[in-house]
């Protein structure tokens, strides 16, 4: 909230719009409908903010919770559903997760629209380092860290 209240006068102003959305939605954003911009800011991914903050539920610290909602005003927690639905359900929702989130980033059409912004802007994601799968723990105890300046790749 206290970035709203900084950007309060750019909002009054109509030189900044702040609203929630999908970014493979943007096209159909009712905000935007009729709108020029000379620029985008999107948060396109967790930080690291999020993932070193234990009340958050991204840590991977002893003792913090496990939450894990990218939108807070969403009910029930990881820990929810680990602890109501049975083997089979979690076997098929880890299943999705790895197939869709871990090749992608996202949905296909999540994908594609990525791809397609950065083809018209030219704008690159900065890369910390490339890691293959085995050094995961590595990359992931520099991001738990704080230990990155940009995406950390990893490759199988």
């Amino acid at each position: 909230m206290e970035a709203r209240k900084r950007l309060a006068p750019y909002t009054a102003s109509g030189r900044f719009l702040a609203f929630r959305g999908n970014f493979a939605e943007l096209d159909s954003i009712a905000e935007l409908a009729g709108r020029s911009f000379d620029g985008i800011l999107a948060d396109l991914g967790v930080s690291s903010h999020q993932i070193d903050a234990d009340e958050r539920g991204f840590s991977f610290r002893p003792g913090a919770l496990l939450d894990m909602r990218m939108d807070r005003r969403s009910t029930g927690t990881a820990a929810d559903l680990l602890n109501s639905l049975d083997e089979a359900e979690l076997t098929r929702i880890f299943f999705l997760q790895l197939k869709v989130i871990g090749s992608t980033m996202g949905t296909s059409t999540e994908l594609a629209a990525l791809v397609n912004l950065m083809d018209a802007t030219g704008v690159r994601p900065l890369i910390d380092r490339q890691l293959p799968m085995e050094q995961a723990r590595e990359g992931f105890a520099a991001m738990a860290e704080g230990d990155v300046f940009g995406k950390i790749v990893f490759t199988r």
